[in-house]
């Protein structure tokens, strides 16, 4: 699992500090005893999404709403 989540940063889908982040969710979930399938379709959603929206709209990337 861990290294599935290097592998999504290391493919620039998601920045430093959201990586960051979803390592917390996962250890905060994984501590939870939830199942790891859940969060790697939770994943999935939020980076195929967040993949879109820095196309659809590259103008706003980077900027802190």
């Amino acid at each position: 699992m861990i290294y599935f989540l290097t592998y999504i940063h290391a493919t620039s889908w998601l920045h430093f500090h959201e990586a960051i982040s979803i390592y917390s969710v996962y250890f905060v979930l994984n501590a939870a005893s939830v199942s790891s399938d859940l969060f790697l379709f939770f994943i999935l959603t939020s980076s195929l999404v967040h993949h879109k929206s820095v196309h659809l709209r590259p103008q706003d990337h980077g900027k802190i709403s």
